[in-house]
């Protein structure tokens, strides 16, 4: 009963800390939801500019031909990813804080002064 006593703890210490499926689920929404939201929001964006005239978008930036500004979008996608997953940090922060580690110093008042060696 040594060695296989053993591994049955070590696995069950591994899964005590193991990562929540649903956090994973989470993490790849605000990677994959995200960066699609932006390009598509980057789409609706260039079609509305076009008509509109919002902000000069010169024609050269217009290729490819099979999907027009491209690099655009792309850019867009990612300047949305950042601030979606900026504002979702900041709301997960809000509702649940970080907690005092065991080696943090919350109050250094509370503390005595070290011992001071005599001689």
């Amino acid at each position: 009963m040594g060695a296989g006593h053993q591994f049955e703890i070590e696995a069950m210490r591994d899964k005590k800390n193991s990562l929540h499926p649903a956090w994973s689920a989470v993490g790849c929404f605000t990677l994959v939801g995200l960066t699609t939201l932006g390009y598509f929001l980057a789409d609706w964006f260039i079609g509305e500019n076009l008509q509109k005239g919002w902000i000069p978008i010169p024609r050269e930036w217009a290729w490819p031909a099979q999907s027009p500004y491209l690099l655009v979008k792309l850019g867009a996608a990612f300047f949305v990813f950042l601030i979606g997953s900026t504002l979702f940090s900041i709301v997960y922060t809000l509702i649940n804080p970080p907690k005092p580690g065991k080696f943090d110093v919350t109050d250094p008042s509370i503390f005595p002064p070290p011992p001071r060696h005599r001689k």
